[in-house]
């Protein structure tokens, strides 16, 4: 299908090995047919603008196929064309309920890890939509985890590459929100001590120093 993104075929990978093991006991053909359908939506789901939808997907049946032809768009016609030489089986012929009740039971427990530092250190001379995505949703404490586990140079490269977007003007929003949250992760950190509230400030993150009490404060009676 010409699929080239590297964490889509990681992810329909998995859930390839995940369906031989879910369906050892069946005919082979139903694993065939499970797994060129799980590769299909992987892709669709997770490159929306590259693959076909999946209401695409989910309304093409071997009876619309068969059916009258009414006018079809061009982009439609290219993927009638695609699944038709990939022999997409159709939505419709993986029927039994054993089956698709296993695979959702277990589709929900196949997850990518992910190396957060990684992916925030790669971005420096560029990124892919994948690393944005996956930086953009990841959590202010997972950025915050980040920050505590690296210092010196380290943790400044990755301060650096996740607040570049604040200077980029065509940044989509979802680039924007990268550094976003890693000023509330700094916000966080930086209300843990005075020190590290001094810390924060070249970053832009504004934190009130906690206040500290007198080292011979006495209490009235």
């Amino acid at each position: 299908m010409g699929i080239t993104n590297i964490r889509v075929i990681k992810r329909a990978r998995a859930f390839v090995a995940t369906l031989e093991q879910m369906l050892a006991g069946y005919d082979p053909e139903v694993l065939k047919l499970a797994a060129s359908s799980v590769v299909l939506f992987t892709w669709s789901h997770d490159q929306p603008c590259d693959a076909p939808s999946l209401d695409f997907l989910k309304e093409k049946t071997p009876e619309l196929y068969a059916g009258p032809q009414n006018e079809v768009q061009p982009k439609e016609a290219a993927w009638n064309s695609l699944l038709e030489a990939y022999g997409y089986p159709f939505a419709n012929r993986v029927t039994d309920p054993d089956v698709r009740e296993a695979f959702n039971a277990r589709a929900a427990e196949v997850a990518e890890p992910r190396d957060l530092t990684a992916i925030l250190s790669s971005i420096k001379d560029g990124w892919t939509d994948d690393a944005i995505d996956t930086l953009a949703t990841a959590s202010v404490d997972e950025y915050v985890e980040i920050f505590k586990n690296n210092s010196g140079p380290e943790l400044r490269r990755l301060l650096s590459n996740g607040l570049q977007f604040d200077r980029i003007s065509n940044a989509t929003d979802q680039a924007k929100a990268i550094p976003n949250k890693i000023r509330d992760a700094l916000k966080i950190i930086g209300n843990e001590s005075p020190i590290n509230a001094r810390r924060v400030q070249r970053y832009g993150v504004n934190v009130a120093e906690p206040a500290q009490a007198p080292a011979n404060s006495e209490t009235g009676s």
